[in-house]
């Protein structure tokens, strides 16, 4: 029994010595278990004191060797926060040294969305300088027309060679279809230009669309008529559901 109880002594200082290096933040479900076994431990038979025992030892081992992992990790993260980020090097290793892991890996998402954001802000300033600068020129970046323009052209690529979207129709009616969808676009568009009031504000919600209609037919004519023919078809759809 002396045996025993030396050895639960013993297996509380362990314990207790791994939650001051983290063991509770690492893997806080096996810890409380050991600590439960602690406190199952007193006061039972020796035999059934031995196998909890045992069984402490191991999860205590266990443990020990998550904390090992988790502070080598913890010491690449600090390190890499070091070399990358300076001004925050100092944080990174008062977090390692008070094993604060969880503030550490809260530390290192807050860098890497700040480093995301500033790629964010760096391509929308490209994009920005690219849409005022008037004279591109062969070596520069290309131009937002552009771009819709040959992503329009793959996309019509894609949809002409894809089996599944290939119509079996005859090639004179698929000719006069196109044709009646185009003239039909064409004259949706062109009949809300020409409704558009002439005196309405910017924010007017009819000048709106209708000068979003006229960039879309100026920058990709067959995204328009698709446009126009699904505008069409929910329209029909919203009709005959109220009749």
């Amino acid at each position: 029994m002396r045996m025993t109880e030396a050895h639960i002594a013993a297996s509380r200082e362990a314990l207790q010595a791994l939650a001051l290096q983290g063991g509770r933040q690492i893997d806080p479900i096996t810890f409380t278990y050991l600590e439960s076994m602690l406190k199952r431990m007193a006061g039972q038979r020796e035999v059934v004191a031995q196998k909890l025992e045992h069984k402490l030892r191991v999860g205590l081992q266990q443990l020990e060797a998550a904390v090992a992992r988790a502070y080598c990790q913890a010491e690449v993260v600090c390190n890499v926060i070091a070399e990358q980020h300076p001004d925050e090097a100092e944080q990174a290793r008062s977090l390692l040294t008070d094993r604060n892991y969880l503030a550490l890996r809260a530390l290192e998402r807050g860098i890497k969305r700040k480093n995301q954001s500033l790629v964010y802000l760096g391509q929308l300033k490209k994009l920005s300088e690219a849409l005022l600068r008037d004279d591109v020129s062969p070596e520069a970046e290309p131009s937002l027309q552009s771009v819709l323009a040959r992503q329009e052209s793959e996309c019509l690529g894609v949809l002409e060679h894809d089996p599944v979207a290939k119509q079996n129709e005859l090639p004179a009616f698929k000719t006069m279809r196109e044709t009646l969808a185009h003239l039909r676009a064409e004259e949706v568009v062109g009949r809300a230009l020409a409704t558009t009031p002439q005196d309405a504000g910017p924010l007017n919600a009819h000048r709106l669309v209708a000068s979003c209609l006229e960039s879309m037919r100026a920058l990709s004519p067959a995204y328009m008529k698709r446009f126009v023919t699904q505008a069409e078809t929910l329209i029909t759809i919203d009709s005959s559901s109220k009749a």
